[in-house]
């Protein structure tokens, strides 16, 4: 499935003349530092996202019961409504995107999101200044991984974080959660994603405000306690620390040939001007180079692999299955699937024309009713290719959607051993095919999932991920210093398989 994530820094910088252009028409004064708007206002735009979940996700019950969605809706309206008749009549535009975003999270869907990118873009315009640590998470402590302030000794790094501008850094986290959707309220994606430095240096500014600087206390492994002021970083900054990420697969064979590492970071073609990667291409390339380089072990790393197109993640599946693996997922029909449909001149031309195209089959398709797809004629691997070796998945709570999707038939088909954490992915229903919807008095921005997998029925409330068969931890003081633990106890592991074999054959 399509994975809602995108840069949003980079989308706003990017599209700037759009974001004033469509600026809600009382929210044009440019002399204001924060959006505020009328509660009952607020109020009809929770009833007007309320009735497209109805109308377009696949499964909204799925996870959590209808009576408990709705007082959860029932009593986020009456809270609105009670400040109206008590001394409030507005509310700020962070208070009501995070109002937003907590209903979506009591869903318990992944792909269910939201943002404001008028209140971010103003704040972006006025220079504002957003948190400038990326975190680590584990066993409920958070450690400072990087600083991109500039302002932090070495040593300081890799050290646990204690409080935020005097709040606890549990207080924090806790807040975020409440606010971050993940499939069945899966807890350790909630906690990944909190390591993402975009992400949460927005959710800080959206919970906390607008902040120049952010005094940080933290304390050593030896026990000694320390604080220290450091000044935000811009939009500008992050967007920076992005472009340093991997945005496209990669391949590397050791030397000896042994062993192959596969780094998926997302299931897409990776369009970089002047050529676009296809996605079957490099893994067509790929294991041509695995198969001349007679390699035995595979690693494939789907580490904070957001998902993407389900397709590419099953053409990858079956270069290493000997049978060819096939799946289905269902999108729903809906009046909010049939109007975004009905926008350009090819979904008009695919509706007349072609009655096997995707907006001819939601045209056609009766509001309520579900339409199948499948992946069997899609994406098809060279069977002489296909990788007869030992074969290691590594995932961590990031890896979802059609990530998650290939961990599941993964495990299920034997292909090799899941090694790393649980995944952010559940056993039990999968969402995806996300529509952008706009709230017609906020224009608060929200994804909402109109496709499902259905998965082991046998745990449809079963809230952990999908478990590996060794789990791996993380060494924080490493991973300060840049250096990846996990994989290095993956290379660890098959050199250990590798010796026990050799031993017991005797050779």
């Amino acid at each position: 499935m399509g994975a809602k994530l995108i840069p949003i820094f980079l989308f706003l910088c990017s599209m700037s003349w759009y974001a004033k252009a469509q600026l809600p028409a009382h929210e044009k004064d440019s002399s204001k530092t924060e959006y505020y708007y009328e509660l009952d206002k607020c109020a009809e735009d929770l009833l007007f996202l309320h009735t497209k979940l109805q109308d377009a996700h696949p499964c909204l019950y799925c996870y959590t019961d209808s009576a408990t969605i709705q007082n959860k809706y029932s009593l986020l309206v009456d809270s609105l409504l009670k400040d109206t008749n008590a001394t409030r009549t507005h509310i700020t535009a962070n208070e009501f995107t995070v109002l937003v975003k907590q209903y979506l999270a009591f869903i318990n869907d992944g792909h269910l999101d939201a943002h404001n990118q008028y209140a971010l873009f103003k704040y972006i315009q006025q220079k504002g200044k957003f948190f400038p640590l990326q975190l680590l998470f584990e066993n409920g402590q958070a450690f400072i991984k990087q600083d991109y302030a500039g302002h932090l000794e070495s040593g300081t790094l890799g050290t646990r974080l204690m409080a935020i501008n005097g709040v606890p850094i549990e207080t924090i986290a806790a807040a975020m959660y409440k606010a971050t959707s993940a499939d069945a309220g899966i807890q350790i994606y909630k906690t990944r994603q909190l390591e993402n430095l975009e992400r949460f240096s927005i959710y800080y500014w959206m919970l906390y405000g607008a902040q120049d600087t952010y005094t940080i206390t933290y304390t050593s492994p030896s026990g000694k306690h320390g604080s220290v002021s450091l000044p935000g970083i811009t939009a500008r900054e992050i967007i920076e620390a992005n472009e340093k990420l991997a945005n496209e697969p990669t391949l590397t064979i050791q030397t000896n040939g042994s062993v192959a590492y596969m780094d998926i970071n997302r299931f897409e073609d990776i369009s970089n001007k002047p050529r676009t990667l296809y996605f079957w291409q490099f893994l067509e390339n790929s294991f041509k180079k695995i198969n001349q380089s007679h390699v035995e072990n595979l690693v494939i790393d789907l580490r904070d692999n957001p998902g993407g197109m389900i397709y590419h993640a099953h053409m990858l599946l079956n270069y290493i299955s000997p049978q060819n693996i096939e799946s289905a997922f269902q999108i729903k029909s809906s009046h909010l699937l049939k109007e975004s449909k009905k926008q350009g001149l090819l979904d008009f031309l695919q509706r007349n024309f072609n009655k096997q195209s995707y907006a001819a089959k939601i045209a056609h398709t009766p509001v309520g009713k579900f339409i199948p797809f499948s992946s069997k004629a899609h994406f098809i691997a060279n069977e002489k290719l296909k990788f007869k070796g030992k074969v290691y998945l590594l995932v961590n709570g990031n890896t979802f959607s059609a990530a998650g999707l290939f961990t599941k038939y993964f495990k299920e088909h034997n292909l090799g051993q899941i090694v790393g954490e649980e995944c952010g992915a559940s056993p039990s229903y999968s969402f995806g095919n996300t529509l952008l919807v706009s709230l017609p008095n906020t224009h608060v921005q929200v994804y909402l999932s109109t496709a499902i997998v259905s998965n082991d029925r046998e745990h449809t409330y079963y809230n952990r991920g999908i478990m590996p068969d060794i789990a791996l931890k993380r060494n924080i003081a490493a991973e300060a210093r840049e250096e990846d633990s996990i994989l290095q106890q993956v290379y660890e592991l098959i050199l250990k398989g590798n010796q026990e074999l050799v031993s017991s054959t005797g050779n």
